[in-house]
């Protein structure tokens, strides 16, 4: 039932779905090899859902078929794992989302040298070898660090769509809890407006999950549309001021001051979008 549930969902459901899922105590596989589908499938072997590789924005479906046919025995090292993308002509198209979210940690924990070395060996000449692109890759990078927090986040953002993992809202809220406690405290998150609310003026903050333009039927006019969101609930918020959404990026988190009406949350005249971290 669950499997079919996501399958069936949209992207802006599916956080808030798997994050339900696993309060009832259901497992999901990691997303890495040899433990995904094609889509969201049962794992009967380890009582779990695997996630699909059909979530992954970009991935043709011959690739995703190849990269799901790879079983736990078949592909151990960084040589196998380069000679399988060569032989089997896997693209980039593929590979590197899935080296930025960790599908191959279990092959090269560090996924960001891991993406070097794939790139490398694919740009190889004649005369050089696997093993050694992969060895001296690896000596020339020792003690280099992978992609940090912040940008694993961006990447689940961009190739998912949504968070699967830890949502960011959780890290940057506990920080304002133990920093600034009294400003928080006067702070409201979408997953505390209840859906009677009645009209007047918040301080909404959260993520900026999505910016989105939009165009008066009547006026022909542009305006904006924000996703907030915390790690349980998104509301939109209309923005009519291009200025407003200018260095305005998703993934941040920030403050809007609003007023809520019959009509839904416009940012309040004469404030201003303020990112909190």
């Amino acid at each position: 039932y669950y499997a079919s549930l996501l399958n069936h969902s949209t992207n802006a459901e599916l956080s808030w779905f798997v994050k339900q899922i696993k309060g009832k105590g259901i497992k999901f596989n990691e997303f890495e090899i040899s433990q995904t589908g094609s889509r969201f499938e049962i794992d009967y072997e380890n009582d779990s859902i695997k996630f699909g590789l059909n979530l992954v924005k970009g991935i043709p479906n011959k690739d995703a078929v190849l990269i799901n046919s790879i079983k736990k025995s078949d592909i151990n090292t960084i040589p196998e794992l380069i000679k399988f993308i060569l032989d089997r002509k896997v693209t980039k198209r593929t590979y590197e989302p899935l080296c930025r979210l960790g599908y191959f940690k279990s092959i090269l924990k560090n996924s960001r040298i891991l993406e070097d070395i794939i790139n490398a060996c694919k740009n190889k000449k004649i005369s050089q070898t696997i093993d050694e692109i992969a060895d001296g890759i690896l000596q020339s990078t020792a003690g280099e660090k992978d992609w940090d927090k912040m940008q694993k986040f961006e990447w689940e953002k961009r190739y998912f769509d949504f968070y699967f993992n830890e949502h960011p809202f959780r890290k940057y809220s506990s920080f304002f809890y133990e920093n600034a406690p009294d400003v928080i405290a006067q702070l409201t998150s979408p997953k505390q407006i209840p859906d009677d609310l009645e009209s007047g003026q918040f301080k909404l903050y959260g993520i900026v999950n999505k910016i989105i333009i939009k165009k008066s039927k009547k006026t022909g006019r542009e305006f904006y549309k924000i996703i907030l969101e915390d790690d349980i609930k998104q509301l939109f918020i209309t923005i009519f001021d291009t200025r407003d959404v200018s260095d305005l990026n998703e993934g941040e988190f920030v403050l809007i001051p609003s007023s809520k009406t019959k009509f839904g949350f416009t940012k309040s005249k004469n404030s201003s979008i303020k990112k909190l971290i």
